[in-house]
């Protein structure tokens, strides 16, 4: 059994709650909290009942400042039952909770907008604050983002322009490719340089010159190529 409109029109007339229609399957209510007042939107979908405050917070234009309230969101999800915190396309942070249509009653609808309108008294004022006071405001995840002082004003931005320049450099001097391979040390890089005299692949011995344009070139040679290059090296040393 799925949960119709007519049954939502029913749970909002016996919760109390004053309410309207934004559409046949839009409802529109509200609650006022210790902390402040919030619009709740009510959505009916064919598998999806959503209860939701949007926007919950709105995000700092700042970006340093969004990346701390949006770390504070998403540790606040791990720590919240029931309802999550999420991101619009304007970067504005909601709060919401939803459940499947089938076997929906009015148990489920009073916990939702209960449980919503806790959440909602439990954490607004510290992300809005985060958002909007953050030099004087405290997070409560604050001591896990506790880094460096030369790591704590990179941006994103400075990421991306650091490993622009890192591509650049590589493209530019093939000679610093060494520099760039920096492994285990019980690793071994497999290169032109490695001891390859006792790898047989097929009978056969691999071999690993320089090709005309500098780059490695992998050969397997025969018993009869190797004993020619053998002899010419004992004549070159003559």
């Amino acid at each position: 059994m799925f949960v119709t409109r007519e049954q939502l029109d029913e749970y909002f007339e016996r919760f109390g709650w004053t309410y309207s229609h934004e559409s046949d399957d839009t409802w529109i209510t509200g609650v006022r909290t210790s902390v402040s007042a919030f619009r709740i939107m009510v959505r009916l979908t064919e598998h999806w009942v959503f209860f939701i405050i949007n926007p919950f917070v709105v995000a700092p234009p700042n970006k340093q400042e969004r990346l701390r309230v949006y770390y504070h969101a998403l540790r606040y999800n791990l720590d919240m039952n029931f309802a999550k915190l999420g991101l619009d396309s304007d970067g504005d942070i909601f709060l919401a909770i939803e459940l499947p249509t089938e076997n929906f009653d009015y148990s489920h609808f009073v916990d939702s907008l209960d449980g919503l309108s806790h959440h909602a008294s439990m954490i607004y004022a510290e992300l809005f604050g985060l958002a909007h006071n953050g030099q004087s405001t405290m997070g409560r995840y604050d001591d896990e983002m506790d880094l460096d002082d030369e790591l704590s004003n990179v941006t994103p931005d400075d990421v991306l322009n650091f490993l622009a320049s890192m591509a650049d450099d590589i493209d530019d001097d093939d000679d610093d490719d060494d520099d760039m391979n920096v492994l285990p040390n019980n690793v071994t890089p497999f290169n032109k340089s490695s001891d390859t005299d006792d790898i047989i692949i097929a009978g056969r011995r691999l071999k690993i010159t320089d090709s005309e344009d500098g780059s490695a070139r992998v050969e397997l040679e025969d018993d009869d190529d190797v004993e020619a290059d053998d002899s010419d090296n004992d004549e070159a040393k003559d």
